[in-house]
């Protein structure tokens, strides 16, 4: 049965995983290949979220319900405003707090999971009933 409740869990497994991951990418792009933490942080959020997708789908939110595509298009749309405002933030707390780039990347990640979860629950993700076609 998909609940809040059950998807939760999960969904924090998969965030925790993801934001484990993204924090060690980051730092392998800018201790191995010289780029900048701003624009590791940005490509690494790209790759994190098709990840996300996939695990998420499958797994955290039990979404096979519906046809990938209509879902895929929700989820980059979700996130979409959540990486620009999430590398925004990244730039916010590094450039003008001098915060630790990889510090920084785990504290932003953090912050996005409560939205990101309801959002991908009650829209990417969300069962819909028959006749209703929404994005």
């Amino acid at each position: 049965m998909r609940t809040a409740a059950a998807a939760l869990p999960r969904f924090l497994v998969v965030g925790a995983g993801t934001a484990a991951a993204s924090a060690l990418a980051i730092g392998a792009l800018v201790q191995g290949m010289a780029m900048t933490p701003i624009a590791a942080a940005a490509i690494v959020a790209i790759a994190g979220n098709v990840v996300g997708f996939v695990l998420n789908r499958k797994w955290s939110f039990l979404a096979a319900h519906e046809h990938p595509l209509r879902q895929l298009l929700r989820y980059l749309t979700v996130a979409t405003v959540a990486v620009v405002t999430s590398v925004a933030l990244f730039a916010l707390l590094t450039e003008a707090l001098g915060l630790h780039y990889l510090l920084a990347s785990l504290v932003v990640s953090a912050l996005f999971a409560a939205a990101n979860f309801l959002a991908h629950f009650h829209w990417s993700f969300a069962e819909r009933r028959p006749g209703r076609r929404l994005a």
